[in-house]
C-alpha cells in the first residue's frame, strides 16, 4: 500500500432564491480561510481534508476531520445582548434553542449579509463580510469571539 494523498475540499453552504439552502463542495488548495471569497448569499464554509490512498487494488477516501470548524460571514450577536434585546419576547424560541442544546454549547448566533441566521459554537469563526459593491466582493476580517 502506497503513502495516502491527502486532498483539501471547501463545503460552501449559501442562502440562494426563495430561502433554499444549497450546500456544494470543491477542492482548494488550503485550508487558508483568505482564499475563500464571499459571493452573494454565501452564509458559511467549511475545510476538509480527505485522504486517498489504493488499498487491495480499489481507491478508498477517508475524511480526516470529524468536526471541522465552520468559518461564518457575517455579524456576530452572544446570547447575552440577545437577552438584552429581547425586551418584548420576540426572542424567547431563539434564546431557548441557545441555552437548551447542552450538547452545542452555542454562544450566540451569526446574522449573514442576506439575513439568514445560524446559531455559533465557540470553535466556529465569524467573518465579517465587507461589501465592497454590487456584486459582493469581500475583504475579511477574523473577528475574536
Amino acid at each position: 500500500m502506497r503513502r495516502a494523498q491527502i486532498k483539501v475540499y471547501a463545503e460552501i453552504t449559501e442562502l440562494k432564491h426563495h430561502m433554499t439552502i444549497n450546500q456544494y463542495y470543491y477542492q482548494v488548495s488550503s485550508d487558508n480561510p483568505n482564499e475563500i471569497k464571499y459571493e452573494a448569499g454565501m452564509i458559511s464554509f467549511k475545510f476538509y481534508h480527505i485522504a486517498i490512498m489504493y488499498k487491495d487494488g480499489e481507491i478508498v477516501k477517508e475524511i480526516l476531520d470529524d468536526k471541522p470548524k465552520t468559518y461564518y460571514f457575517g455579524e456576530f450577536t452572544s446570547t447575552e445582548e440577545i437577552k438584552r434585546n429581547n425586551k418584548d419576547g420576540k426572542l424567547d424560541i431563539l434564546i431557548e434553542n441557545i441555552e437548551r442544546n447542552q450538547d452545542s454549547n452555542y454562544i450566540g448566533m451569526v446574522t449573514s449579509p442576506t439575513g439568514f441566521h445560524s446559531l455559533v459554537n465557540p470553535d466556529d469563526i465569524v467573518i465579517e463580510a465587507k461589501i465592497k459593491d454590487e456584486h459582493f466582493q469581500n475583504k475579511i476580517k477574523i473577528l475574536a469571539l
